[in-house]
């Protein structure tokens, strides 16, 4: 991904020579593509997701992920607005 802009139609822009022009004509937003880039080092080594239906409690899906992931490297695990996030040492 170079850039995104984000517009009331879900659209995105990027130049044809794959530079974020910063500025997208009908965007409400613009992400710079420094931003872009900095903040998806940051997310990395990470998995995420959340449940269709009703969420389980943190502690029970932290206590059974911590059992069988914890020898693929697991590190980190957050809840955050509904989305669980698991951050791993590694690929």
């Amino acid at each position: 991904m170079r850039g995104v802009a984000l517009s009331q139609f879900d659209t995105f822009s990027l130049s044809h020579d794959g530079e974020n022009p910063e500025k997208v004509q009908g965007a409400n937003v613009v992400l710079p593509l420094a931003v872009v880039e900095k903040m998806s080092i940051r997310f990395e080594n990470t998995l995420y997701g959340y449940f269709i239906r009703n969420r389980l409690a943190f502690p029970s899906v932290e206590n059974y992920v911590k059992n069988a992931w914890a020898k693929y490297g697991l590190e980190h695990i957050m809840l955050k607005k509904g989305f669980f996030f698991f951050q791993f040492s590694t690929r």
